[in-house]
């Protein structure tokens, strides 16, 4: 290894030491610890306000909340999914009851789009109940979006996001977050904005909102109604307060992530073989994550490539692999899914995040530059 420090996937943004001693100072003094404490009241406001959604409800993490939002909503059936995300998506959808049915993605954007989930209802003859498209590194469009509610509409289904990693996405000055009857966001330690551990439900819908309510929280309240379960999801006043401190940063934070992206654009954009998944000009990115493609042409493969960078110390990752068609339970089922097949063979995740400087960047670029010339076997 040339360099003993090595460089992580992920962002671990951290507050102020003296900001956050203050603020869990308060938690202590008020002896307020968790059921629906005043930071978390105050966080959810302000998601609400920035997001531009009529209701925001914290919970525990952002697996929780789509598991709750989705039983919360009484549905049953099929729930048409990509098979190019991260577990806990299917996951969630399976523990709430639905029956998921996983579709390809586009070859450019990584994501599910209308065309794709429509082609994989061939594979079920049951009742789809709901679509649950997932904002792949963040991305937002309108007319995806449309395009999504148009099929919903037509199927009488419910529509849900999962935007884990979109918070502060967008398009034009409209952001993700209002989308379908709810979308959820992750406040996972290696987020844009983390709670150390958390997540949140969005919703413009007020019925839906209060039997969201209901479902995450055991104890009795007087605006409770019915709903099919209830589980215990709240967010603690800690993870609360986490959350304020990383929303002041928010915009800070935004902007070093795409300087960081810019960065390794400079340098490897145009490289023969790598493919950097981008957004268009009119699109907002919270650049989450520096995602690029190795395609054939290029000398070594991807596992290849990732193994080589680990020998440098550089924890490049491959996002997501293996694909949920290949993972159990999902894998007793065949799917239809090559384009899914090969991402799982081309994408790669390079170190970003607060703890990546421009001299790392540069050090991944040299590791990969390195096997850049190399002839094609």
């Amino acid at each position: 290894m040339n360099d003993p420090s090595p460089l992580y996937v992920g962002q671990l943004n951290t507050p102020d030491r003296d900001a956050a001693r203050r603020e869990f100072r308060t938690i202590f003094e008020r002896r307020f610890y968790t059921n629906h404490g005043p930071l978390v009241a105050e966080f959810e406001r302000r998601l609400a306000d920035r997001l531009g959604v009529a209701h925001v409800i914290c919970m525990t993490n952002g697996t929780v909340a789509l598991m709750v939002g989705a039983s919360a909503a009484g549905l049953t059936g099929d729930v048409i999914t990509p098979a190019f995300t991260f577990p806990a998506t299917v996951q969630a959808l399976s523990f709430a009851g639905l029956n998921p049915v996983l579709a390809d993605v586009s070859p450019q954007w990584h994501s599910m789009t209308p065309d794709t989930a429509r082609a994989a209802m061939a594979s079920t003859s049951s009742r789809v109940a709901a679509i649950a498209p997932v904002r792949m590194w963040g991305r937002f469009t309108g007319e995806e979006e449309k395009g999504f509610a148009a099929l919903a509409n037509e199927l009488d289904a419910a529509l849900m996001f999962d935007a884990a990693h979109a918070l502060g996405a967008g398009e034009g000055d409209r952001l993700a977050g209002g989308g379908g009857l709810f979308e959820v966001f992750s406040f996972h330690a290696t987020k844009v904005l983390n709670c150390a551990e958390g997540g949140c439900l969005t919703t413009n819908d007020d019925a839906f909102a209060a039997a969201v309510r209901t479902a995450a929280n055991f104890h009795d309240r007087p605006d409770d109604v019915d709903v099919p379960l209830r589980i215990n999801a709240k967010m603690s006043e800690a993870q609360a307060a986490m959350g304020l401190l990383g929303l002041d940063a928010l915009e800070s934070v935004l902007e070093a992530n795409a300087r960081r992206y810019a960065h390794y654009r400079d340098r490897l954009d145009g490289m023969p073989g790598i493919r950097f998944v981008d957004h268009a000009d009119t699109l907002v990115s919270n650049h989450q994550y520096v995602v690029m493609e190795v395609e054939e042409r290029f000398p070594i493969s991807q596992a290849e490539l990732m193994q080589h960078l680990h020998n440098d110390g550089i924890i490049a990752r491959r996002y997501f692999y293996p694909g949920m068609h290949e993972a159990p339970p999902y894998n007793e089922q065949d799917w239809n899914v090559p384009v899914t097949d090969g991402l799982c063979n081309r994408v790669l995740q390079l170190p970003s995040g607060e703890m990546i400087a421009n001299d790392d960047i540069d050090r991944v670029c040299r590791s990969i530059e390195a096997v850049a010339t190399r002839r094609k076997a």
